[in-house]
C-alpha cells in the first residue's frame, strides 16, 4: 500500500492502530462470526465497495486490497481453514490483550500433581479450548466429504470489463451444477399421465369412428 495515501482508513474506516486487519476487522463483522450468510454478505459489500475506486488514481491499491479481501472471504467460509485461523487469532488476542467477544478459552485448573506446571504456568493461564464449528458449518463439511472443488471466488471482469463489474460472489461448484430434468420424478411422472391419455385418446378416437360408420 501507498505510504501517502492509506485505503483501509480512507475506504474501510480501519485507523492505523488495527492495522493490519486481520480478516474479520477487513470485512466489518464481528471477531469469530459464525454465520456464513454474514461473512458472504460482509466479503460481498466490502467488495463492492473498493471495487468503485478501480478506475480511480489508486487502481494498484485497489486491486491490493481487493485481493485481501477475497482471501479473507475465502478463508473464513471454509470451515476447516476458519477453525484454523480462529484459533491463531484467539492467541493472538490473549497475548495482546484484547478483549474476546465470547468466551472460547476455559480457566486451567491445575490437579495437585501439576504443581510443578503450576509455577511454569501460572494462576491467571488459560488452556485454549478448539472452538466448535457452528450446526451449519458442520453440515457444510458434511457436504463436502465428498467433493474435491474448492470455493472460489466469481470474478466478472471478462465479461463486463473494467469498472463494469457486478458485485463479486463465492461460488461453490455445486450451486454451479444443472439437475437433469430427467431424473425428476415428478417429471417422469407427468410425461407417463401425458402418455396415458393420448393413447386413451386415440383409441377412443378409433371406436367413435367405427361407430359413425357402420
Amino acid at each position: 500500500m501507498s505510504e501517502s495515501f492509506d485505503p483501509y482508513r480512507k475506504w474501510l474506516g480501519i485507523p492505523p492502530d488495527e492495522q493490519p486487519p486481520d480478516h474479520y476487522r477487513l470485512l466489518g463483522i464481528a471477531p469469530f462470526e459464525t454465520d456464513r450468510e454474514v461473512i458472504q454478505n460482509a466479503a460481498d459489500r466490502q467488495m463492492g465497495h473498493v471495487r468503485r475506486f478501480q478506475a480511480g488514481p489508486y487502481a494498484v491499491a485497489c486491486q491490493k486490497l481487493l485481493n485481501e479481501l477475497a482471501a479473507a472471504g475465502l478463508c473464513l467460509l471454509d470451515p476447516a481453514r476458519k477453525r484454523e485461523y480462529d484459533q491463531r487469532l484467539f492467541t493472538e488476542f490473549r497475548a495482546s490483550g484484547k478483549s474476546l467477544p465470547y468466551p472460547v478459552a476455559e480457566a486451567w485448573s491445575p490437579s495437585p500433581a501439576a504443581d510443578e506446571d503450576d509455577e511454569s504456568r501460572g494462576a491467571g493461564d488459560f488452556r485454549v479450548r478448539p472452538i466448535p464449528p457452528a450446526p451449519e458449518a458442520a453440515r457444510f463439511t458434511a457436504e463436502l466429504e465428498d467433493e474435491t472443488e474448492p470455493w472460489h471466488f466469481a470474478d466478472t471482469t471478462a465479461r463486463f470489463g473494467p469498472g463494469k463489474r457486478q458485485a463479486a460472489r463465492f461460488i461453490h461448484p455445486r450451486s454451479r451444477r444443472r439437475s437433469d430434468p430427467w431424473r425428476n420424478p415428478l417429471t417422469l411422472a407427468l410425461l407417463v399421465v401425458l402418455f396415458l391419455m393420448t393413447l386413451t385418446g386415440g383409441v377412443l378416437l378409433v371406436i367413435f369412428r367405427d361407430e359413425l360408420f357402420r
